[in-house]
């Protein structure tokens, strides 16, 4: 049980099906905390990913069909 709990709190995309669902369903406002924390985090690494792919694109090889 604890297990679960753990999974559903660290998994975002649970948080966001969660929210929609409570929003949709229970009219109730997301906890904008949790949902702003999970969207600077997702954009930290989405710049951090394409920072590397660009630093690094000249040193792998592509393929191309």
């Amino acid at each position: 049980e604890p297990y679960n709990k753990i999974l559903l709190d660290y998994n975002p995309l649970a948080a966001l099906i969660s929210f929609f669902r409570d929003a949709l369903i229970y009219q109730k406002v997301p906890n904008l905390l949790l949902l702003s924390s999970w969207i600077i985090l997702g954009v930290v690494l989405s710049l951090v990913g394409i920072r590397t792919i660009y630093k690094y694109e000249n040193t792998y090889v592509k393929v191309m069909r």
